[in-house]
């Protein structure tokens, strides 16, 4: 299918136009609705795009004279959000829609497609014209029915048999066949189930000079929109094929909006997965945020007290991280940040969750682990990043950081919140003993390891 026109105008978003150049549309973009006007008068559109803004006479009156031009012509507004008075007032130039200024990309694609599909279904027959395929053995007949359909200014290929007509099928598209129902090669209602295999969409009229309920009742069965007994009139065959001609376009716009519903639906989930993940995530190391962790651990803490399995948590900390930015500048210090969750993620496990908890403090939750296996995870870290070079240039860039332990061995932690406490009371003296070191509360308290 050719690409479709949209005539748009002066303050419509250049985003908008440029996306909407992006998806195939031909856009011509006038700076006034007198420009816009002349540019109807001169050939037809099929959307008008336009600012709502009556002092520059882009409202009703200018929908309304473009319409005297083109009658079935869809109107779009943008810039409306959710004034009900310029809602009613754009409603009584006729059927239009409304993009508002922060609508998502899928959804003003999905509506500029639908307008334009509906636009298209009330075309009329002159100028939205069907590809038919007229298959009459009878040459008289043939010829007058071709000659009713072309006097029409409709598209029709005449054919005398269904061999011809099968080969014509294999060539091209048609969007319609009229068929005589005993044809000389082929039953008329046996070529359309043939057609059919290629063009599962097609519509079929069947003709006969001698009909019967047999033939009637074998129509339906194939499927077959019209049965039309000869004689005729050209304006019974013409209101016959106007009628086809109007179901399968209504059939082909609704699965069309189907096809782009499912699209706009698949891309609105992305979105709203996307923006999940967005809540839930730090914006500078892509780990965890602050909330989702406490959320995780009160969660895992409820999941303790349920099924009497062990969590810890490490509270880490960059030793001396004012120093680093002081001294190699904020850039450097997002840098070691950003660079530090990925050594820290990458030696834990796939089901610790890590999170940066604000500034240069990180914690990590690991289920089902006592406070030993934390302390072994905690001192491994505390290994790993001294030896790590986090300059993002070549120079060395040392690091440490000093990590305080809590787990639900202590039998006083009856919250996640007294957990967390511990975890970080362990982090303040692991700094106070020299830093670059674990520290486990439990410990402290000279409770068991």
């Amino acid at each position: 299918m050719q690409a479709e026109d949209i005539l748009a105008i002066g303050e419509t978003s250049d985003g908008l136009v440029e996306a909407l150049k992006g998806e195939g549309y031909r856009i011509t973009l006038v700076k006034t609705a007198s420009e816009a006007l002349e540019e109807a008068k001169k050939r037809p559109f099929n959307l008008l795009l336009l600012p709502f803004d009556e002092q520059t006479g882009c409202g009703p009156g200018l929908v309304e004279a473009v319409r005297e031009l083109r009658p079935s012509i869809p109107v779009v507004f943008t810039g409306v959000d959710s004034k009900l008075e310029d809602i009613l007032t754009l409603m009584g130039g006729g059927p239009i829609d409304f993009l508002g200024g922060n609508f998502p990309p899928a959804l003003t694609n999905s509506i500029i497609r639908r307008n334009l599909l509906v636009g298209r279904s009330n075309l009329p027959l002159s100028e939205d014209k069907p590809s038919i395929l007229l298959v009459e053995d009878d040459d008289t007949i043939r010829e007058g029915v071709s000659v009713i359909l072309k006097e029409a200014g409709l598209d029709c290929q005449a054919v005398s048999s269904a061999s011809e007509a099968i080969q014509m099928v294999r060539k091209g598209t048609f969007h319609m066949i009229i068929t005589d129902l005993n044809l000389q090669d082929m039953d008329g209602t046996e070529l359309i189930e043939k057609a059919r295999e290629l063009l599962p969409d097609v519509k079929a009229i069947i003709m006969t000079g001698a009909p019967t309920v047999e033939s009637a009742v074998s129509a339906v069965k194939h499927s077959v929109f019209d049965y039309i007994v000869k004689p005729f009139r050209a304006e019974d065959m013409l209101h016959r094929v106007k009628d086809a001609w109007q179901k399968q376009r209504q059939a082909a716009m609704i699965k069309e909006l189907l096809q782009d519903l499912q699209v706009t639906n698949v891309e609105l989930k992305k979105a709203n997965n996307r923006l999940s993940m967005l809540s839930v995530t730090d914006g500078l190391t892509s780990l965890y945020n602050h909330r989702f962790l406490m959320e995780c651990l009160r969660n895992e803490h409820k999941k303790v007290l349920r099924y009497k399995h062990p969590i810890s948590i490490l509270f880490l900390d960059i030793d001396g991280f004012k120093h680093i930015n002081d001294t190699h500048g904020h850039s450097v210090g997002d840098a070691v940040l950003v660079e530090l969750a990925k050594v820290v993620k990458g030696q834990l496990r796939e089901v610790d969750v890590v999170g940066r908890y604000g500034g240069e403090e990180f914690c990590v939750i690991m289920p089902h682990t006592p406070l030993s296996g934390a302390k072994k995870a905690g001192e491994r870290l505390v290994e790993v990043v001294a030896r790590h070079n986090f300059s993002p240039s070549d120079k060395a860039l040392n690091v440490t950081v000093s990590i305080g332990i809590a787990s639900t061995s202590d039998v006083s932690v009856n919250s996640a919140g007294v957990m967390l406490e511990n975890a970080d009371k362990a982090l303040y003296v692991a700094k106070r003993r020299g830093k670059n070191q674990v520290c486990c509360w439990e410990e402290l308290q000279g409770g068991a390891v």
